[in-house]
């Protein structure tokens, strides 16, 4: 049995940018999204990240563009932008702490707001035990256009990550949590080991009041 859990965040933790940025640029070098649309969607996901939107909200507009489309023709997609795009966007700091919990007989498992068709692949290269993030419901192999549940980002991280160390017996006041911005205070708070990597300015004002451990990868 493992001692402890370690959560990572993806994007700006074990990623050094936004997954989501990345995927907009890379379907619009594929042609399938146009030039408006590319421009429209960095500016959503800026404002996201500045926490003016209301990311919860536009989680659930994203899936509704989904509705109908094959999940076989998606899985394809992110493997082939994970090979191409992606791998190359992993910190090599975050290898070695992944590493470094393994060897330590920590369980390692990625905690985010992005959906599986982002956090697998990324789980499945780093060897990564375990994945939560936010799910989209399938209906006979295609997309609802719906979340399944609650989006993984903010307070619905905490109680994802409680009821996931709860189903271990492990404590989350023991755990160790890496992650970048200030939406990720709520689990920050909650575990032993708050993480903040190359945090935003409002989370690095608070992880220096609090002395919390701040990398800058």
């Amino acid at each position: 049995m493992n001692s402890y859990i370690a959560f990572f965040d993806v994007d700006h933790t074990i990623l050094n940018s936004s997954s989501g940025r990345l995927l907009i640029r890379y379907n619009y070098q594929e042609g399938r999204i146009s030039r408006k649309d590319l421009i429209l969607n960095m500016i959503i996901a800026h404002l996201c990240k500045k926490g003016v939107l209301n990311t919860d909200r536009i989680i659930e507009k994203w899936a509704m563009k989904y509705k109908g489309v094959d999940e076989k023709e998606i899985l394809k997609l992110s493997m082939n932008w994970f090979d191409d795009i992606l791998v190359n966007h992993i910190r090599e700091e975050a290898r070695k702490e992944i590493e470094y919990h393994k060897k330590n007989n920590g369980k390692t498992v990625l905690l985010s707001a992005a959906l599986p068709y982002i956090c697998n692949p990324i789980s499945e290269h780093l060897e990564i035990d375990d994945v939560i993030c936010t799910q989209m419901e399938i209906e006979n192999g295609k997309f609802s256009g719906r979340i399944l549940g609650n989006a993984c980002y903010g307070i619905g991280k905490l109680h994802r990550a409680q009821e996931y160390c709860n189903s271990y017996t492990n404590k989350i006041d023991n755990a160790y949590y890496y992650a970048d911005s200030i939406a990720d205070i709520y689990v920050l708070e909650r575990v032993k080991n708050p993480v903040c990597v190359t945090p935003d300015k409002k989370l690095r004002r608070v992880a220096q009041e609090r002395s919390w451990r701040i990398c800058d990868w």
